[in-house]
């Protein structure tokens, strides 16, 4: 396996987990299928500068027992843009879509989601683009081996400060809790070992499809410093998949368990 590939795996991953961090809030009530929310997501570097721009819009586009277990399919799709002077975006690239089905539990009802990877991207279809959609079965399990092997160390805390605030987003205004969280996550990477510290302060609404209203992430590594900053656009009750998953193929060398 590429390292390439390693890294895309624990991207799929990570995106998936980082709103459930949060174990105080219930996730369940923003889980109906058809549910979907878009933000706008802005990475900065220590200058200030912009070094990325997105568009995620995130939905819950079915609902399905496998194995007698009830999982949610949900879907993620990133565009990035590029900027000129004049702060005018035009796309960068095509849109990427991601699909996959988690066990609902696994939304809903856990301490901490790095000791629940197995029941995270149980199969995850990736699309980009007009290419074919390409399948990646059991990413959970694989995700959690890839972690042991380069030996990694997560440790998070997100917890409800107490507050709730009006916060103003594009899509309107929203009543949000407050979550602050601190963490870090190290692991060997060929020679060296690299560690990631991370602050986060989230504001999370039950009245939004996945909570995530408003979210600062500043990451230090070594003396490099990113921050990320997150914000609603829009959100709605209608969304349907882009993905017909019977049209999916087999990701080359990626497939090595077969949970079906």
């Amino acid at each position: 396996m590429t390292m390439y590939r390693v890294r895309l795996l624990l991207l799929t991953l990570s995106t998936l987990l980082l709103p459930q961090f949060a174990w105080s809030f219930d996730m369940s009530k923003t889980l109906d299928v058809g549910s979907w929310q878009e933000r706008e997501e802005i990475t900065y570097n220590a200058k200030g500068k912009k070094t990325n721009i997105a568009t995620i819009w995130v939905g819950i586009v079915d609902k399905e027992d496998i194995a007698g277990v009830p999982h949610v399919w949900m879907e993620m799709r990133t565009q990035t843009y590029r900027e000129n002077r004049k702060g005018e975006r035009k796309p960068k690239g095509e849109q990427a879509i991601m699909k996959t089905s988690i066990e609902t539990s696994a939304l809903t009802d856990f301490d901490d989601p790095f000791n629940n990877m197995r029941k995270f991207a149980k199969d995850t279809i990736i699309k980009n683009g007009n290419a074919k959609p390409m399948r990646m079965r059991a990413g959970g399990v694989m995700a959690d081996m890839i972690l042991k092997a380069f030996g990694a160390s997560v440790d998070f805390t997100l917890e409800p400060s107490g507050k709730t605030e009006s916060i103003n987003t594009p899509a309107g205004d929203f009543e949000a809790d407050q979550y602050l969280g601190t963490g870090s996550v190290e692991m060997q990477v060929l020679i060296r070992r690299v560690r990631v510290d991370s602050e986060i302060d989230m504001w999370l609404s039950e009245d939004v499809p996945m909570g995530v209203v408003k979210q600062h992430i500043t990451n230090t590594q070594g003396k490099k410093v990113t921050r990320i900053e997150t914000q609603l656009l829009a959100h709605g009750t209608d969304a349907t998949s882009l993905i017909d998953n019977a049209e999916a193929q087999d990701m080359p060398g990626l497939n090595i368990f077969n949970p079906q």
